[in-house]
């Protein structure tokens, strides 16, 4: 899995299915990429080229983008679709066909108890597929997190019900909580086994257990397992 923008000489290889920090110390630069980030995310082409593929070349799939802990969304459609597959999965054909059938139950009652005495004709389906049912109880994420850290906390560990994420990024996570709570969150991020890069404009000296690689104002890189 690697990363590429205008002023690396070469991509820059990530750990897979662990923590890794981009510390861009130019303004500009890292101003730039966080900005490619925010469009990436909103699907658009960025201004900043800002590659991310795998080891054959090919733009990665399901690139996770958070660029603040506290306005990510843990209710939108992208994580929705994934969830109601996740739980899709853990049923079994037998359990299906029950809660199909037990809707088309339910509907025939409300047409025999309630909708027969009206004076108009309604037009009803009997037949819904389980996915169709699960918009109906209007499933979410319970979120009862208090500080940011917690709230990173949960977002990992929600996406890592969605194992094929294959990568998930934050920037800025080093100006908003103390370095003992990030290393709690690389931790997280390593025991998940998830690949996750964190873009900073500052070094904080007290991480460990991850790929650090370092863009200092000159454009000099420099890559360390720490």
């Amino acid at each position: 899995m690697n990363i590429n923008f205008p002023i690396l000489d070469t991509p820059v290889q990530l750990l897979k299915g662990q923590a890794n920090q981009l510390v861009v110390k130019s303004v500009d630069i890292y101003g730039q990429l966080a900005y490619a980030i925010y469009q990436m995310d909103k699907g658009l082409d960025p201004d900043y080229q800002f590659l991310l593929f795998n080891e054959d070349f090919k733009a990665l799939k399901n690139v996770t983008m958070v660029q603040h802990p506290l306005l990510f969304d843990l209710d939108n459609l992208t994580i929705k679709k994934m969830l109601f597959k996740r739980i899709i999965d853990t049923l079994d054909m037998n359990e299906k066909t029950v809660i199909e059938a037990t809707y088309g139950q339910t509907v025939e009652y409300f047409n025999r108890q309630i909708f027969e005495d009206l004076d108009i004709e309604l037009d009803i389906s009997y037949n819904y597929k389980v996915e169709e049912l699960f918009k109906f109880l209007k499933i979410k994420i319970k979120d009862e997190t208090s500080s940011i850290f917690e709230r990173t906390q949960l977002i990992l560990n929600v996406l890592k019900e969605f194992n094929h994420q294959s990568l998930i990024i934050f920037y800025g996570l080093g100006q908003l909580i103390p370095a003992l709570d990030y290393q709690l969150i690389i931790e997280t991020a390593n025991l998940n086994q998830q690949t996750v890069l964190f873009l900073d404009s500052e070094e904080v000296e007290e991480l460990k257990n991850l790929k650090r690689i370092v863009v200092d104002e000159d454009y000099f890189v420099v890559e360390n397992v720490i």
